[in-house]
């Protein structure tokens, strides 16, 4: 994830946390970002995305790539999808949105 999207997700919001997990899963890699309450033990929302490592010198860094452009591209829809005034956490606190993964490359 790059720096501007995570300062735009804190940006004067200052009540959560991020976490960041990777994992390379059989021929793939994952990436999960997980928003976390202030106090660090309840989870807001998790963000993930999967995409395949593909034979060649630039497989893995082209599937690190893909996942995490598809996870800033929805925490950048959320970001424009919440109203004005609402911080991105109390947002997609909602229990509709809770527990939600994205996983466009499945």
């Amino acid at each position: 994830m790059n720096r501007q999207i995570v300062e735009e997700l804190l940006a004067g919001h200052g009540e959560g946390k991020l976490v960041v997990s990777h994992r390379i899963h059989g021929t793939d890699f994952e990436v999960m970002v997980s928003l976390l309450q202030a106090s660090g033990n309840t989870f807001v929302r998790d963000y993930c995305a999967r995409a395949p490592i593909l034979a060649g010198t630039n497989g893995l860094s082209d599937a690190v790539a893909k996942t995490f452009t598809a996870v800033h591209t929805a925490i950048n829809g959320d970001l424009k999808a919440k109203p004005a005034g609402m911080s991105l956490f109390k947002f997609v606190s909602d229990p509709t949105r809770r527990d939600v993964f994205v996983r466009p490359f499945d």
